[in-house]
């Protein structure tokens, strides 16, 4: 599910959902979810109080809030039944780039991704040295209970007892996004 905004100040706002095979009875509520992104930056991308990186950041964060995506709360349990959280962000005017794998105990990895882009060496942390990064420049620690969304819960107890159902076949292909395209076609 996609959302997308322009106007006369030739703001492009550009939200994704995930690129899988969105289940008929679930798009509505993807809907709501990028819509509610899109119009949570829009304001201040048109009156130039946030950055195309801050909006793709903030835009990314409402989503880490809402259980409809596989991001933050409600993201996909792991084997172990974990979550572990991917992100990555980019400025395009400034070609830096910051990211994230396998990070546990975080609502935002977004914001995480981007901290490691703008005072960091490093454009890719993973695993338990995300962790320690996270702790180290203070990002939240939040408890892994806290994250995991009932429904997802449910897959995973479906799966556990159902060798027939793989994450494969319940998301064909998955990433949420958010992309802006400046009035000087920076992305």
């Amino acid at each position: 599910t996609t959302s997308t905004h322009a106007d006369a100040t030739r703001v492009r706002v550009i939200v994704h959902g995930g690129a899988w095979s969105i289940p008929e009875h679930a798009h509505e509520a993807h809907r709501r979810g990028v819509t509610q992104a899109v119009s949570e930056v829009l304001v201040g991308l048109r009156d130039g109080t946030l950055r195309a990186v801050d909006a793709v950041e903030q835009a990314i964060r409402v989503m880490e809030r809402d259980p409809t995506f596989d991001a933050g709360f409600g993201a996909f349990l792991t084997a172990e039944g974990n979550i572990e959280l991917d992100a990555s962000i980019m400025d395009g005017r400034a070609l830096e780039c910051g990211s994230v794998v396998c990070l546990e105990n975080t609502l935002h990895a977004i914001s995480v991704a981007r901290h490691i882009m703008e005072h960091s060496t490093h454009v890719m942390i993973a695993g338990a040295g995300a962790r320690k990064y996270a702790d180290r420049v203070g990002f939240e620690h939040v408890d892994v209970r806290d994250l995991i969304a009932p429904d997802q819960v449910e897959l995973f107890e479906a799966m556990q007892k159902n060798a027939a159902i793989r994450p494969r076949t319940v998301f064909e292909p998955d990433a949420d996004g958010a992309e802006l395209v400046h009035a000087s076609h920076q992305l």
